[in-house]
């Protein structure tokens, strides 16, 4: 898979499924393979390991907090990916749009209680796929 095909086929895929506890592990690794692999720079990565804290941080949130998983918290998360493609230099500005593509889908699919908990589990998979793609310089 290379370029806009992978990222269309990436979202059809989640746009696709009921939850993205659906989402087999062999699509997650795809994922991870082709945009965490030449696609971004250092500072980029940088960028996307700050996103996989905020949602591991909303994780830890919700698992000890009493009450149901609310999603809403996650939406920051496009505000988030648009301002990293403004931000981002001319020749990475598609690879983020790809990325934010991707989210988009995925975010949408992430609902609330039990089940939205268990979808931000496997959005979390996606963004480790991400940087443990990524070729260390």
């Amino acid at each position: 898979m290379n370029g806009q095909s992978s990222m269309t086929d990436f979202s059809t895929t989640i746009k696709g499924l009921d939850s993205l506890v659906k989402l087999d592990y062999g699509k997650i690794v795809e994922f991870g393979e082709e945009f965490g692999g030449n696609q971004f720079r250092d500072e980029d990565m940088n960028q996307l390991r700050k996103f996989l804290d905020f949602l591991k941080k909303q994780e830890y949130h919700f698992k000890h907090q009493k009450g149901d998983f609310n999603h809403q918290e996650l939406l920051v998360l496009k505000i988030y990916l648009k301002n990293s493609e403004n931000h981002a230099k001319p020749n990475f500005k598609k690879a983020w749009q790809d990325v934010a593509k991707v989210m988009d889908a995925a975010l949408s699919k992430i609902g609330d209680g039990e089940e939205g908990f268990k979808d931000l589990g496997s959005l979390l998979k996606m963004w480790e796929a991400i940087i443990a793609y990524h070729p260390k310089k």
